[in-house]
């Protein structure tokens, strides 16, 4: 699955690159904000497809966006 890679990878170039230290969190505090913000912009850009009449991409069926409108 590659969402499961991402996921997994970004974790780890997170804890790598020490990208929270500005913010003083956890890295997987910030790896589970970006995870939810890729899914917020999933479902929108699927809402926007719906709103135009637009077929939804097979990606976004999968993640039970479109269901979710």
């Amino acid at each position: 699955m590659p969402e499961l890679l991402f996921a997994d990878e970004l974790l780890v170039l997170l804890r790598r690159c020490k990208m929270e230290r500005g913010s003083d969190t956890s890295p997987e505090v910030l790896h589970g904000y970006l995870m939810s913000c890729l899914v917020i912009f999933n479902h929108a850009v699927t809402q926007r497809e719906l709103s135009y009449g637009r077929t939804v991409s097979a990606f976004e069926k999968d993640n039970g966006d479109a269901a979710s409108s």
